[in-house]
């Protein structure tokens, strides 16, 4: 009764340890693997808010350059330079210089949905024409006379609505300034740009500010902003800390502290060819929302299967159980009839010795050989007779010889050594005639009558050193050869990305092949049209001095100098080329564009490598400048 008592304890506590056993490693195991998960979850959401930082980024750039050509365009029209620069030297008075200029500028002002006031300056920064909405003083860009390139500042409030303010120099004939236009710009693209929550869920916002005596403004309110009607950033707050790195020309991520009462994750990054900063931010719940229930639910399933794996290791342990508990009392029988055996089992360990494939070799505690196998005289080239009785060292090259001593005394000392032990280490033996040979060594103690004794297996490894040389060579050519691999792996990746932009870009510049050659043609006859029209007015003029009618012909005289006739006429000349100037230079783009984006046939021909380079650097002409 006794017996079976402990043998169904002895049971349980077996199963019971091996599933605390099993769930203490699997749940190990689920921690070093939940983590990383985790981790590598999160850097991708964080990465998706930085992509949309940048998308936000090259919109308002795009915005920016937009802006900044339109001004380009109003400040490089010709007849309007060479007249401001006609006032400038003083030949002709203001009177006679407004009503082109303005009329100039009113085309400009009306022609663009975005421009809501122009003004322009002459050559001493004095006011000579100003349209539309009035852009006081205080508001010009700072140094606009002394810069000759385009500056923007902005937003202002005029009249309670928000504009840009940019500044452009004319430049005249021998790159020298005549004047400066100042142009206002209503920002409601840009609002709709800032405003776009796509991708940002509820709490998710962009913010655009600017640095101005220390302290960072945002140029437009956000979404919070709306809501509070607070319109300031909290010095010191992360979100004050981002926008100071963007503005500083930096970008990164930023997360607010824990404990933080804005429990945010912030992109930031600068706004290149400006002094803004941009900044998108999004809660922490909402934007770690999808990975917590991813986790949970990995959490969830890995739970599920440790539970299972329990129950089946009970299901199996019950049986097996029962088993190793009756194979624990055969055992002890075992013992004690392999007790009476030993005399046997000596016989056999000396029959073992002799025929071993492994030297074995004994000594005692003053390193004197007395056992010496067979395999030992095939290794070392020495006869049993020849080396018992004397000191191992002979079987040893230097340093080990010297060394020996000192180890056997530090381990005789204090019983600890790096010397013994179950695995076989790598040492160099010493034959008979010199020879040094690598040799795998294991050392193991042990006490007979009283004595200590040491024995080691040793085991000529020279053929196994060769072919370990040789596998390294092979492996660290194989190693070269995937890494090759590897390399032409990304390589192929690369271009079929490329070929794939390339089909795109091709098919683009297809579709825009279209409506720019019907522009040209009708260019051309449009011109054409002129020209008869010119001719027709050529011949109207002739048949002025045979008009008796004088009021008639006074009629005719003053219309012509209303619509200033001879102006029109040389300036629809210059419209009509700058316009076909402009179709052939997007044909070109066009068809630089289809040649850079090409398919590759696959096979090889002759290319003109000018062709290509120009054909590069126009379609790039716009990023290199």
């Amino acid at each position: 009764m006794s017996v079976n008592t402990n043998s169904s304890q002895f049971q349980r506590k077996l199963i019971l340890f091996s599933a605390a056993g099993i769930l203490f490693i699997s749940a190990v195991i689920a921690i070093v693997s939940i983590v990383p998960f985790y981790k590598q979850l999160i850097s991708e959401q964080e990465k998706s808010l930085v992509f949309a930082a940048t998308t936000k980024t090259m919109a308002i750039k795009e915005y920016l350059t937009r802006s900044k050509d339109i001004a380009n365009q109003i400040s490089t029209r010709t007849k309007v330079r060479q007249r401001l620069e006609e006032y400038n030297e003083k030949k002709i008075s203001l009177e006679e210089f407004l009503p082109f200029s303005t009329k100039a500028l009113t085309d400009a002002l009306t022609g663009s949905e975005e421009v809501s006031g122009i003004i322009q300056l002459d050559k001493k920064g004095e006011l000579v024409i100003q349209l539309g909405v009035v852009i006081e003083k205080e508001y010009w860009p700072k140094n606009y006379l002394q810069s000759n390139t385009i500056i923007v500042e902005g937003p202002v409030k005029i009249n309670g609505n928000s504009y840009l303010v940019i500044s452009a120099p004319i430049m005249g004939k021998k790159s020298t300034r005549v004047g400066t236009d100042i142009i206002l710009f209503e920002i409601k693209n840009l609002r709709r740009i800032i405003t776009d929550y796509q991708g940002l869920g509820e709490t998710g916002e962009t913010v655009i500010a600017r640095s101005k005596n220390n302290k960072i403004y945002p140029l437009l309110p956000t979404r919070q902003n709306i809501l509070t009607g607070n319109t300031k950033i909290v010095r010191g707050s992360e979100l004050s800390q981002a926008l100071h790195l963007a503005i500083t020309e930096q970008k990164g991520v930023i997360k607010s502290s824990s404990g933080s009462d804005n429990n945010y994750v912030i992109a930031y990054g600068p706004i290149k060819d400006s002094e803004w900063g941009i900044a998108v931010k999004m809660d922490k719940e909402e934007l770690y929302q999808s990975i917590q229930q991813k986790v949970t639910t990995t959490a969830i399933i890995i739970i599920c299967l440790i539970v299972l794996g329990i129950l089946g290791m009970i299901v199996l342990l019950r049986p097996l159980a029962g088993k190793l508990i009756l194979q624990t009392s055969e055992l002890e029988q075992k013992i004690k009839d392999k007790t009476a055996e030993s005399v046997e089992k000596e016989a056999r360990i000396r029959s073992i010795i002799e025929t071993a494939a492994d030297g074995i070799i004994s000594i005692d505690q003053d390193g004197i050989i007395d056992l010496f196998n067979p395999a030992a005289e095939k290794i070392f080239a020495y006869t049993t007779s020849d080396i018992l009785g004397k000191n191992v060292k002979c079987l040893m090259p230097e340093p080990y010889q010297s060394e020996h001593d000192t180890y056997i005394k530090a381990y005789l000392k204090t019983g600890d050594s790096k010397i013994l032990g179950t695995r076989g280490r790598e040492v160099e033996g010493r034959r008979k005639d010199g020879t040094i040979f690598p040799m795998e060594l294991t050392i193991s103690e042990l006490f007979s009558k009283g004595d200590r004794k040491f024995t080691g297996m040793v085991r000529d490894i020279t053929e196994r050193k060769q072919a370990q040389h040789e596998l390294n060579t092979n492996y660290e050519e194989l190693k070269t050869v995937n890494e090759n691999l590897k390399s032409a792996q990304n390589q192929l990746l690369q271009s079929e990305k490329m070929a794939s932009v390339g089909q795109l870009a091709a098919g683009v510049a297809h579709e825009i092949n279209n409506p720019v050659g019907y522009i040209n043609a009708n260019i051309a006859t449009l011109k054409q049209y002129v020209n008869d029209l010119f001719k027709m007015l050529d011949a109207y003029s002739r048949l002025e001095s045979n008009i008796d009618n004088k009021e008639l012909l006074v009629e005719v005289k003053s219309v012509k100098e209303e619509i200033e006739l001879q102006y029109l006429r040389e300036d629809i000349v210059d419209l009509i080329g700058e316009s076909q100037e402009g179709v052939v230079r997007v044909k070109q783009i066009v068809q630089d564009l289809k040649d850079f984006s090409h398919v590759d046939g696959g096979e090889w021909e002759w290319a003109d490598l000018q062709k290509g380079l120009d054909s590069t650097l126009n379609v790039a002409s716009n990023e290199l400048k």
